[in-house]
């Protein structure tokens, strides 16, 4: 597994001043062309090549973290003499201050993040200054057996040169990044070596390094990894140019569904002033769904990318968090976010321990996915006239037959022909008091939500909503009954972890029975 090869905590990629002056960036931009023709500046050699790499020294305070102030050190290089500087968005973004050294020097320029790619797990900052020393990018592919070095601060103090050989390079999704060109080396990392350069003999920098596969091994069995110069290259243009880059102002790690969360994508620092911000994402939450998209699944962050690759954050997507248990929506143009099912609906008293560990669980036909606690090891999975269900519950005869039992049942339906309001009495106990609750909305899906409660002289509730994704191609019809406390938080986590895979389903839901608002 690879680790971010930092020092300290991991950082966010946003747009912050990081307690600094904005530098006069516009004006570096347009001496950069001279500058950059000089070829005084520019580097020939690995030994040249010390002073266009970067010492970062940062400080993060708050959220997962605590509030007492975390260092976190890293690595950088000038690639313009104007004083434009490529590192890992994990490094330098999100933070509450933020220092460079370049080269030799111990005094830090005035520095801002110009733009970052969360995908790409890259930064570009632009520094007061002009003159500096840069590397160039190499154009080419590099080749298996390509001798490289890998420069940086491994400590936080200390510059290193480490030496290696190209193993070999590959488009690439996984925990942090999705890019199309990866290369592993062997030039050994340490913490701190993160964001800075990966360089050939000439001193042309051919790649970005961000991770290694376990820092505590011996070198020959530990794995090397940096960003590839074509996709750093590009990133870099995209932000001098004022393109929108990828980024919604986080840093996170896609997480598959375990016992404490939801597949998603864990938030481990988020920038101010961005769109994650201004909705109230915090670190902490693992997001589970951008723009009708449910991510992280299979640990990576492959459909997170991808939404951010054909979206701008500005456009109002929608998004759905899960913190502490609690299943929350809200959109990127700065609608805060917002609990799906309120507070109110404990209606049961008793308690019971929390479920402990989650099962991911599918239908059938492999188009209905959702987290269930383990505990529910009474499972059924049909295909009916409707379309294929899906029912869990740790005794499904005592959940079927009584108010006294928890229990899950889906149905996805592109067949439904009869009204909401209907769905809902045949699936309620009769004579049981139901609430009309606020229009269902978790980001995914959009519908209508009720709630019964005091059947009887039992303490339970159930839970029924009726659903269906953005485009109106099926219907979800979902029943959760709760005995417990405990089960309401199951009910958050069914809610949060609820997808669906395209199967090729008609569009067949009568629009008189669509419950969308």
């Amino acid at each position: 597994m690879k680790q971010l090869a930092i020092g300290g905590v991991l950082g966010v990629a946003g747009r912050l001043e990081a307690g600094h002056n904005r530098p006069n960036t516009d004006r570096q931009r347009d001496e950069a062309g001279a500058e950059s023709r000089d070829e005084k500046r520019q580097v020939t050699s690995v030994g040249e090549a010390r002073d266009a790499v970067v010492r970062i020294a940062t400080e993060r305070t708050g959220g997962e973290y605590g509030d007492e102030p975390i260092p976190v050190v890293g690595s950088g290089f000038v690639i313009d003499a104007s004083g434009i500087v490529v590192t890992n968005s994990h490094v330098v973004t999100g933070v509450d201050s933020l220092e460079l050294f370049v080269g030799r020097e111990q005094t830090s320029p005035t520095a801002i993040v110009l733009g970052a790619s969360e995908c790409a797990d890259l930064a570009v900052l632009g520094i007061a200054g002009e003159g500096y020393t840069a590397l160039t990018w190499d154009d080419d592919e590099p080749e298996r057996g390509l001798d490289v070095w890998a420069l940086g601060f491994p400590n936080g103090e200390s510059y290193a040169t480490t030496d290696g050989s190209i193993s070999g390079t590959t488009e690439t999704a996984n925990r942090w990044i999705a890019v199309d060109s990866e290369i592993e080396h062997t030039a050994r990392l340490r913490g701190g070596h993160s964001g800075g350069p990966l360089v050939t003999a000439d001193g042309r920098a051919v790649g970005v390094n961000y991770a290694v596969s376990n820092p505590f091994t011996p070198v020959d069995e530990t794995e090397q990894f940096a960003i590839g110069a074509t996709v750093a290259s590009t990133v870099v243009e995209e932000v001098r140019t004022g393109a929108a880059t990828s980024s919604i102002g986080i840093h996170g790690t896609a997480v598959p569904a375990d016992d404490c969360f939801p597949a998603g994508i864990h938030v481990l620092a988020v920038a101010s002033n961005s769109p994650a911000s201004d909705v109230t994402i915090q670190p902490g939450d693992v997001l589970t769904a951008i723009a009708n998209t449910h991510v992280g699944e299979g640990g990576t962050v492959r459909e997170y990318c991808t939404v951010l690759d054909v979206h701008d954050p500005a456009d109002g997507l929608p998004v759905q968090v899960y913190r502490s248990g609690i299943l929350l929506t809200g959109t990127l143009d700065g609608r805060p976010l917002e609990p799906v099912l309120g507070r109110p609906a404990s209606a049961h008293a008793r308690t019971g321990d929390p479920y402990t560990a989650y099962t991911t669980i599918t239908d059938e036909t492999g188009t209905i996915w959702t987290d269930v606690p383990t505990e529910w090891t009474d499972r059924n999975y049909q295909r009916t006239d409707l379309g294929p269900t899906l029912i869990a519950a740790p005794d499904i005869e005592r959940f079927q037959e009584t108010l006294e039992a928890p229990g899950l049942l889906i149905l996805r339906s592109s067949a439904l022909e009869y009204e909401t309001d209907r769905i809902f009495d045949e699936l309620r106990y009769q004579d049981c008091p139901v609430t009309k609750l606020d229009p269902y909305d978790d980001g995914l899906y959009r519908g209508d939500s009720r709630l019964s409660t005091g059947c009887g002289d039992t303490r339970s509730a159930s839970f029924f909503v009726v659903a269906e994704p953005r485009d109106q191609s099926f219907a979800l019809v979902v029943s959760v009954q709760l005995a417990a406390e405990r089960d309401r938080t199951a009910l958050e986590r069914i809610l949060a972890s609820l997808h669906h895979r395209e199967d090729g389903h008609p569009r067949l839901l009568p629009a008189e029975a669509r419950a969308v608002f």
